[in-house]
Parts: structure tokens; C-alpha cells; sequence
């Protein structure tokens, strides 16, 4: 069987938080057409009222959510009312998250890994973290996750922003920056948990280590650790870290070309040339990384929006008929699509 990494939770979610969970990894048995689960589902997940269903939570390994432009007006934006969280039950292992923009949530901001079960299996990067218009309350912008599953696990955090605070002036009673999670904690007396790294937190080159009060780190080396309001929570403790290095955990290789699609002309609808007797084309254009550029019957067309996302070329030397229209795009890392949009178009006299 080939195993194919990916996690599945099964969980079933209720107002007052997770009812039950369950995960799964994907595996393939030869047939490149069908994956199963690699066990049965051992409990029901039955949710009860009309209200309630079960949600199945994708949350596989070496994932990342990267903005579109950063230095531009676009990016990936998590918009929350009244919701109890917004990066949560992930796995948390080799996660790389970037440009993130997490805003009026009213309780868990970047949940600890798996929520309640507090576990961390790998390192986690965040480049660029936005937090703003939250509210006070006991529950850290970044919680802490209690069990370091493979002894390997850390995250780290940089270009961080806490924006429009809502949490008064009173700095041993605004919402802390680390702590453990809200709910459901660990009561063990002793744990070896994960630690986060906030780089350039007091300055350019001040890093900033935190650690659960619990934790063994802390424990081993208590004279090095402090509470600082509002950084530091109710079990939070602090230290510097210059020393410390923001890791690349993954190095992801663009293999995939670009996909495009004309909007304009239409399909079906005949159109007519201009006065100075030429066609305009119109479209769209998508890419993981940037696109080099849009061809359409051998003319380059001219990018009007970022990354071509929206674009336009004129066709000249036509004459009233049939014309097919073939566009296809190529990006910066020599990806070319290979399968060009075609469309058939009729030019009226």
C-alpha cells in the first residue's frame, strides 16, 4: 500500500466546542483511481439538532497559505465575528504560513495544535501576522501547545502587527500575546511542550522565546525566564533569544503552469472589429508563483491587474468570419500551459 500523507480529522462540532475527533491518513491499494482510510471509524461522531453536522477538517502536512502580493492591496485575510476561532485543530507539522490576517474573532486567535489535545507534531513558521480588532479577554492572541509530540516541534513567528486594540490601556489586563489555550488544560505537573519564538519582538535582532511555567525548558532554567505584561499570561513565561534563527521549513519547487481563460468575446455572441479594425481580447490568468506572460494567436497581451488576474490584447489583420481564439500562459519559472483555452467566435461583417 502506498501511504499517501494526508491527515483527515473527522470531527464533530458544537457551540460549546468539539463533541469528538477522529483521524485518518489516506492510503492507496494499487488503483491509482481510489484511496481509502487506513481503518475504520471507530466511534459514531453523531451530532445532535437540526443545527448540528459533522465536519470533516482537511489537515495535512507541509501546507502553505501564502499571500498573493504582500507589498500590494491583496492578501489572505481570515474575517471572524463571533466565532471561536481561527487557525485551529491543525496538526501543526511543517505548516508555513504567510501574510496572515486574523481580525474580531472573540476567543482563539491561533489555536494551540489539535485544540484541546494540545499537540504539536512538527515546527511551524508564521511570516507575517496581523492580529486586529480583538477584544479583551483571557485567551492569548498565540496559544501554546502542551505536548512536543516528536521532541522537534517549535513555532516561530515574525512581522508581527497587533492592530485597533480593543483590550484597554491596563497592561496587566489586556489579552496576552503567548499563553496556554482556554478550555481544557493539561493537568500534568510537568510537561515538554512546544515553544514559540516571536523574532524581533523588543527590537530588530530582540527575539523573544516563551514557554509554559510548567515546561521543562522553564523548569531547567528558571533565573532566564520572566513575566513581562502584556507579552506574557497567567502561565507564560519569557526570555531572550538572540540567538535564535527564523527556519525554512520547506522549499517547494513550481512545477505547475498557469491556467487560463477568455471573458471576452463572448461564446455564441458575434462581434464586430473596431474602427481602427481591430479585435479586443480579454481574460483571465491564475499561477502559484508570477506569470511571465499571456500569448493569444501569437500576440503578447498587456497584464492590467496583478499578475495578469486580468488582461487584454488587440488582434489586427482580421476579417469578418470564423475565428479561433487560442490563449495559454507561461510563468517565470518556464511553466507553460498546456492546455490552451480555445474559442470559436464568429466576426460579423
Amino acid at each position: 500500500m502506498k501511504m499517501l500523507g494526508l491527515l483527515l480529522t473527522v470531527l464533530v462540532v458544537l457551540p460549546f466546542g468539539v463533541l469528538s475527533a477522529e483521524s485518518f491518513t489516506l492510503e492507496s491499494k494499487g488503483d491509482p483511481a481510489q484511496i481509502a482510510l487506513d481503518h475504520a471509524l471507530e466511534n459514531s461522531h453523531a451530532a445532535t439538532g437540526k443545527k448540528y453536522r459533522c465536519e470533516v477538517a482537511n489537515l495535512p502536512r507541509n501546507v502553505t497559505v501564502e499571500s498573493a502580493d504582500p507589498e500590494g492591496v491583496r492578501g489572505h485575510t481570515m474575517h471572524h465575528r463571533h466565532s471561536a476561532g481561527s487557525v485551529s485543530y491543525a496538526r501543526f507539522d511543517h505548516h508555513v504560513y504567510k501574510n496572515l490576517r486574523i481580525s474580531q474573532t472573540n476567543s482563539e486567535p491561533f489555536n494551540r495544535g489539535l485544540d484541546d489535545r494540545s499537540e504539536q507534531h512538527g515546527p511551524v513558521t508564521v511570516d507575517g501576522l496581523t492580529f486586529s480588532g480583538l477584544s479583551r479577554s483571557g485567551i492569548p492572541f498565540i496559544q501554546l501547545s502542551d505536548y512536543n509530540v516528536n521532541g522537534e516541534a517549535e513555532t516561530h513567528v515574525r512581522n508581527l502587527k497587533i492592530e485597533d486594540r480593543r483590550d484597554g490601556d491596563d497592561d496587566a489586563l489586556r489579552r496576552p500575546l503567548v499563553d496556554m489555550g482556554g478550555g481544557a488544560r493539561t493537568r500534568d505537573p510537568e510537561i515538554s511542550g512546544v515553544p514559540v519564538i516571536v523574532h524581533d519582538l523588543f527590537g530588530a535582532g530582540k527575539h523573544a522565546k516563551f514557554v509554559s511555567s510548567r515546561d521543562v525548558q522553564f523548569t531547567k532554567a528558571k533565573a532566564r525566564y520572566r513575566e513581562q505584561k502584556p507579552y506574557t499570561g497567567e502561565e507564560s513565561r519569557v526570555t531572550d533569544t538572540p540567538e535564535a534563527k527564523f527556519p525554512k521549513l520547506l522549499d517547494p519547487i513550481d512545477d505547475q503552469p498557469p491556467a487560463t481563460i477568455i471573458t471576452w468575446p463572448k461564446r455564441g455572441l458575434p462581434v464586430k472589429l473596431g474602427k481602427d479594425g481591430t479585435l479586443e481580447v480579454r481574460g483571465t490568468s491564475t499561477d502559484d508563483y508570477e506569470i511571465a506572460g499571456v500569448v493569444v494567436n501569437g500576440v503578447e497581451a498587456s497584464d492590467l491587474d496583478y499578475n495578469f488576474t486580468g488582461w487584454s490584447v488587440k488582434l489586427s489583420g482580421l476579417k469578418p468570419g470564423k475565428l479561433k481564439l487560442t490563449a495559454l500562459a507561461t510563468d517565470k519559472s518556464g511553466n507553460r500551459e498546456q492546455t490552451a483555452h480555445v474559442l470559436m467566435i464568429t466576426i460579423a461583417e
